[in-house]
């Protein structure tokens, strides 16, 4: 199963995660956990340390809440409070602002990717093809590629890298061994 690569973050590196990446890894998903693994993992050993938008712990913890699942609540809140929260200020909003506007995208990825940059994360973790679109932030994904609907899909890293902004270019190589049918 391809797994998201981070070799090339820097010691102590603050990433920002949007929600898709918390829940999988949270409800421990069966396919799309261990793609985010190696986060937590370098996390748990003090590699990376990781911050959350508000906007990500409500919607992390609309699951649990919906379901009923206390206890649920209660654990994703105290992996919560060992992050860095990011409440959403009126500086970070009129960035959002700016980011909805220029890039069309939806408002909750737009606090995400302007409360990123205001903290100054080395990049910002998710599942969504979308913050694609911000060239002034390290965006790391994890989707599956498919060249056609019949052939097998094959998993792909795309960061788009700060320093590459000027260009355009964005570095997207295969991730080793990821081969699932659809």
């Amino acid at each position: 199963m391809g797994r998201l690569r981070i070799d090339d973050l820097p010691d102590q590196a603050l990433l920002l995660l949007d929600s898709a990446p918390v829940i999988y890894f949270l409800e421990d998903h069966p396919k799309l956990a261990k793609r985010f693994a190696p986060l937590f993992e370098a996390h748990g050993a003090g590699r990376v340390q990781f911050a959350a938008t508000t906007i990500t712990v409500s919607e992390v913890l609309t699951g649990p809440l919906k379901a009923q699942d206390d206890s649920a609540v209660r654990r994703y809140r105290a992996v919560f409070d060992t992050w860095r929260l990011v409440d959403l200020s009126a500086d970070i909003a009129e960035s959002a602002a700016r980011l909805r506007a220029s890039l069309g995208l939806r408002i909750a990825d737009a606090i995400q990717a302007a409360s990123a940059l205001a903290i100054n994360a080395d990049a910002l973790v998710t599942h969504d093809r979308d913050f694609g679109r911000v060239r002034t932030l390290r965006v790391l994904f994890w989707f599956p590629r498919s060249a056609n609907r019949t052939r097998r899909r094959q998993g792909y890293l795309l960061t788009a890298d700060p320093s590459a902004a000027k260009t355009g270019d964005r570095d997207r190589r295969p991730i080793a061994g990821r081969r699932s049918s659809r």
